[in-house]
């Protein structure tokens, strides 16, 4: 398989912002480590995959261009770069930046996993264990009708209880909470583009959904 440039969706969720999101176009490639040492991420660490391609940090180096910085020191024992700080956070003892691809955790480094065209790579700056939401909408909006949205863990794709669900159409905000069975109702009371996301302590936010609430 060719290094080919792919399109990649990143995320990057701080602890309370979020600090990059948007699509990308890379592919695996050195990234310059904290020290200036340049090093390969592009998933032929330690013969992890026979040929180069795209990887998690090579996508993350692409999408801060311009945007926000990181930094990260090489790993001999790993064979990869450490990323320890996006966007002015830190790693500590009790927090640190973790990796999903998909909704599932790497457990692998971000310089190793290939990544595919369209995948969905997360970074997230939380303690460990973490879980992070996906935000669903499943019906329709209109103003004063009710739209249904679910809430899961977007590894292990159950539901979440207790999430907030917030949304803001020009200028009116409002927030629910999801039930037992991950669900929330809204009742939008303005029409145009929503912005919607879900949240919980403990919890990675959600990406943001845009949602388009129609009229009466």
């Amino acid at each position: 398989m060719q290094n080919r440039p792919q399109n990649v969706f990143v995320r990057v969720e701080g602890s309370t912002d979020t600090i990059f999101n948007g699509q990308v176009q890379s592919q695996g490639h050195k990234v310059m480590t904290k020290s200036g040492e340049a090093h390969n991420c592009d998933g032929t660490n330690c013969g992890r995959n026979p040929t180069a391609g795209n990887t998690p940090t090579a996508s993350l180096d692409t999408a801060s261009k311009g945007k926000f910085t990181f930094s990260g020191e090489w790993s001999d024992r790993f064979g990869d770069i450490l990323i320890n700080e996006i966007g002015g956070e830190a790693g500590d003892k009790t927090r640190w930046w973790h990796i999903f691809v998909n909704g599932q955790y790497l457990q692998v480094g971000g310089g190793q996993y290939q990544t595919k065209p369209n995948d969905h790579i997360l970074w997230a700056y939380d303690k460990y264990p973490s879980l992070p939401l996906k935000l669903d909408i499943l019906s329709d909006a209109r103003v004063d009708h009710e739209t249904l949205f679910s809430v899961r863990n977007w590894e292990t794709q159950d539901p979440v209880d207790s999430a907030t669900v917030a949304w803001v159409v020009d200028g009116v905000t409002g927030k629910v909470t999801t039930d037992k069975y991950g669900l929330a109702i809204v009742i939008f009371k303005k029409g145009g583009k929503s912005t919607v996301r879900a949240e919980k302590a403990e919890c990675i936010r959600s990406d943001t959904l845009t949602v388009n609430v129609a009229g009466k």
